[in-house]
């Protein structure tokens, strides 16, 4: 998969945060992103771009800019989840990258098997009819559980971290208007940053909380 471009709606925690929100993602490879997040009305609250080697972040709304930090940084102050461009892309298309490869396999009765792979992840499969799944893979510390498919593509996602952190991430994503491999033109992953747009540190981002759900809870 080269290419991915779909709508995703995030709901779920970081820590003792409450995560909720619509991003419009698009991802390439080589390690190249674009993630806006939607607002229920006008500009985006934030655009995000990346290719290897140089990322920014634009608030539009504000005329905020943020350039010069890894973009995995960039979301993990946003969303919970440092993971780079190609990790994403991979995450959320149920796949792994084509140079990691499978070492050992066990079938758990007959519609489950586990398979161990080179980098010292788990993929594990299902029976889906005469097919075999991807139910959920294993890998960098991150559990990831796939649901509610159409054709090669999973509709939703459930992210959780599995190593211990400072933070305990536990995310569902939900997939609509995907298109895969895709041709992409070069300017998606670049971002226009208005001549008075004022500098912040991501010190700073990751004190705006931009994906927080401030909706009080229920019975509060």
């Amino acid at each position: 998969m080269q290419t991915l471009v779909a709508e995703l709606r995030l709901s779920g925690r970081v820590g003792g945060r409450r995560l909720r929100g619509r991003v419009l993602a698009g991802l390439s490879d080589p390690g190249a992103v674009r993630l806006e997040g939607l607002a229920p009305f006008g500009a985006p609250a934030f655009i995000l771009v990346a290719e290897p080697g140089r990322a920014a972040l634009l608030l539009p709304r504000e005329s905020r800019v943020l350039v010069d930090a890894p973009a995995d940084e960039v979301v993990h102050a946003l969303a919970g989840v440092a993971m780079t461009a190609d990790e994403l892309r991979h995450v959320l298309s149920a796949c792994v990258p084509a140079s990691v490869g499978p070492t050992t396999g066990r079938a758990y009765g007959s519609d489950w098997w586990g398979i161990e792979t080179s980098d010292g992840g788990l993929v594990y499969l299902r029976r889906a009819g005469d097919a075999r799944r991807i139910a959920a893979v294993r890998r960098g510390g991150w559990l990831s559980e796939y649901s509610e498919w159409s054709g090669r593509l999973p509709g939703r996602l459930r992210l959780t971290s599995v190593t211990p952190t400072t933070e305990a991430v536990d995310l569902t994503v939900t997939l609509s208007q995907v298109r895969i491999n895709t041709t992409l033109d070069p300017a998606t992953f670049v971002v226009e940053i208005p001549p008075d747009a004022v500098p912040m540190t991501l010190e700073e981002l990751k004190a705006r909380a931009l994906l927080e759900d401030s909706a009080p809870t229920s019975g509060g």
